[in-house]
């Protein structure tokens, strides 16, 4: 009895909640495992499982490390600052005789670098840490409806920083179509190139995408309505058969081609979980399940270009938003 208290001692309280948060983990992944394939695990799945529930659990807290990282980092880094301005204003009172304020400048300047330097995070540490919180996010979204309002947050987001307006997910509706349709290219009124769908002949120049359904409402009045298509490497606009055009116009992917696919493949990530829910077949799961990698992919790439248009626009001395 003695010997094993002992033992446990020596493992240590972090070691210690590290294993029975794993088999806690592995407790209900195998609970899972039970009420979808009815039958009990392996002894093999069961090793399995574990593995896996210890490799998914050491990831995130990495995921917490990397992000707590940085934060110590920016926060260390003001008060950095703030100490050694604090450290001139004290030193500048008590300068011995020969000595000028530019030396004590300096040696303070030498101590805040050395601070920075061992709190220095790399680029590589910084990208991981985004992907890391990305991934979080869409692990967070676990039913369709909280898929459908972050992707209505996210368009919502765009919409009133290029407009200047307020709206929220309650007035956006996105819809995305797969059908077989046809997309040919016409003319508009004005002479403008556009494009039209058609549900008819689809045997021969079937477009093989989608078509997004976007539109904005406001005081219960469409603002913003709108049928786009991915063609010639662009989002562009269709218009019916039968619809006058006088002349094309931009839509709200025109100049944004990232959030565009980030909100197409949570789409279909909405799309393929909602089949797997209404039909619990292993074949759903398994694309709903590529889709939100898909998915994950693309709204990294999205963040990681507005955080390169951020910092470009801050290099020019302009605040973004403004």
């Amino acid at each position: 009895m003695d010997k094993n208290k002992k033992k446990q001692k020596n493992i240590g309280p972090i070691k210690r909640y590290m294993e029975n948060k794993v088999k806690k983990n592995t407790l209900e992944a195998i609970k899972r495992f039970r009420n979808k394939y009815h039958e009990e695990p392996s002894a093999e799945q069961k090793r399995k499982i574990y593995i896996n529930e210890q490799k998914k659990l050491m990831r995130e807290n990495k995921r917490k490390f990397n992000r707590l990282k940085l934060r110590i980092a920016a926060g260390a880094l003001s008060i950095s600052a703030f100490l050694a301005g604090m450290q001139f204003q004290k030193n500048q009172q008590l300068l011995p005789a020969g000595t000028s304020g530019n030396e004590i400048t300096s040696e303070a300047s030498n101590e805040t670098n050395k601070f920075r330097d061992s709190l220095k995070v790399t680029e590589e540490e910084m990208s991981q840490s985004q992907k890391d919180e990305i991934e979080e996010t869409v692990d967070s979204l676990k039913t369709t409806d909280e898929i459908l309002t972050y992707l209505k947050d996210l368009y919502a987001t765009e919409y009133n920083a290029e407009h200047n307006d307020n709206i929220t997910s309650k007035d956006v509706s996105l819809y995305k179509e797969i059908l077989d349709f046809s997309v040919r290219e016409d003319i508009a009124q004005n002479g403008d190139k556009i494009y039209r769908y058609s549900y008819n002949g689809c045997t021969t120049n079937t477009n093989g995408g989608s078509l997004l359904h976007v539109s904005v409402s406001k005081d219960k009045k469409i603002v913003l309505s709108e049928i786009v298509t991915y063609a010639d490497d662009q989002f562009v606009n269709v218009y019916p058969e039968d619809e006058e055009v006088a002349s094309n116009s931009e839509n709200s992917f025109s100049h944004k081609p990232e959030l565009g696919i980030a909100i197409n493949s949570g789409l279909s990530y909405y799309r393929a979980l909602n089949e797997y829910k209404k039909y619990n077949k292993d074949n759903d799961f398994e694309y709903a399940k590529s889709c939100k990698q898909i998915f994950t992919k693309y709204l990294t790439e999205y963040y990681e270009t507005k955080i390169n248009e951020n910092q470009s626009l801050q290099n020019e001395g302009i605040e973004p938003g403004e």
